[in-house]
C-alpha cells in the first residue's frame, strides 16, 4: 500500500503509458506485458478499492512528479463513477507534507488538522502502517509487484457472488463531472486515452440490470464521442466464461491477467496510436 504511493511521490521516472483504475486495474493490467509488446515504459497507477475521484487524485500527484505520459489506459466499468467509501484511507497518511494533496483529500477522507500536524494522532489505530514505516516486512513480498502491477493469486471463490442481488450502474453526478474535467484536461495536454472494459466474470455481468448496462454504455460512449477516445471491451471475451481465470467474480488471477494484457497490448498496437 505505501509502496505504490511512494513510487508516485519519490520516483521521478517518466512513463510512456499509465494505467488508471481501481483494484480491477491494479491486478489485471500486467505492465511487464505492456512493456514487452508495445515497447514502452508503463506504470500501473491504479488504486485498490477506489473509484474515479481517488484515481484522479493519485494520477494528478503522479503526473506532477513524473510528467505527463503519452497514453492513459483507463479501466471503465459499472463501478467507476461511484462514491468512495474511505477504503484504506490510511494510504495517504505518510504524505501530509504535500499541502496540495492534503487539500484535495481532507474533506473527502475526513482528515482533521490535528491528524495533519501530529503523527501520534494521525497513525493511531493503523498498526500495519506503523509496521511498514518501521521497515517491518509487509505480507506482500516486494517481488510480487512490478511497476505498480500487483498480480492476484488464489483459486476461484464464488460465495460472495452467490449472495449478490441485482446491481445497477453507479453514476454519481460529482464523480461524473470530475471525470469529464479529467478527460478534458488530458485531451488539452495531448495525452491519448483508451477506455478498456477489462474482463468481468460472465456470472457477475448477469447481476447488472439491463437498465444499468444501457446507462453504462451510453455514459462511456458519450465521453468517447466527445473526446475521441477508443473503447476496447473484453466483456464478450471467452476469458469471462471460465472461472479458472478468476479468483473472484471481478478479478482475474495472474495467469489470466497475463493473457488479457497480451490481448490488450496487441489491440492497442493495432490502433496505431502509440507514439514511440
Amino acid at each position: 500500500m505505501i509502496r505504490g504511493m511512494n513510487e508516485a511521490f519519490f520516483d521521478s521516472t517518466n512513463y510512456d503509458v499509465v494505467v488508471v483504475g481501481s483494484s480491477r486495474g491494479l491486478v489485471q493490467y500486467d505492465t511487464r506485458v505492456l512493456d514487452s509488446i508495445l515497447h514502452v515504459n508503463s506504470y500501473n497507477a491504479s488504486v485498490d478499492g477506489r473509484g474515479i475521484i481517488s484515481q484522479i487524485i493519485k494520477y494528478r500527484v503522479f503526473e506532477k512528479r513524473h510528467g505527463k505520459p503519452k497514453m492513459i489506459i483507463q479501466n471503465i466499468d459499472c463501478f467507476l463513477l461511484g462514491v468512495d467509501n474511505g477504503y484504506e484511507r490510511e494510504q495517504y497518511l505518510p504524505y501530509f507534507f504535500d499541502k496540495e494533496l492534503f487539500e484535495m483529500i481532507k474533506e473527502r477522507e475526513n482528515f482533521s488538522e490535528a491528524e495533519r500536524v501530529v503523527p501520534l494522532i494521525r497513525y493511531s489505530g493503523y498498526e500495519q502502517m506503523i509496521r511498514e514505516g518501521l521497515g517491518i516486512p509487509n505480507k506482500m513480498r516486494k517481488s510480487e509487484m512490478y511497476k505498480g502491477y500487483r498480480p492476484g493469486f488464489g483459486h476461484w471463490n464464488g460465495k460472495e457472488l452467490a449472495n449478490v442481488g441485482k446491481v445497477g450502474f453507479t453514476n454519481n453526478p460529482n464523480a461524473n463531472s470530475l471525470f469529464n474535467e479529467y478527460l478534458k484536461e488530458c485531451r488539452n495536454k495531448g495525452i491519448i486515452i483508451v477506455f478498456v472494459y477489462a474482463p468481468l466474470y460472465s456470472g457477475a455481468q448477469q447481476k447488472i440490470t439491463e437498465e444499468g448496462l444501457q446507462e453504462m454504455y451510453m455514459t462511456y460512449n458519450s465521453f468517447s464521442e466527445l473526446y475521441d477516445i477508443p473503447i476496447l471491451s473484453w466483456w464478450d471475451s471467452p476469458i469471462c466464461c471460465d472461472t479458472a481465470n478468476f479468483y473472484n467474480a471481478t478479478h482475474l488471477n495472474a495467469r489470466a491477467a497475463e493473457r488479457f494484457s497480451i490481448e490488450l497490448a496487441q489491440a492497442i498496437d493495432s490502433l496505431g496510436i502509440i507514439q514511440r
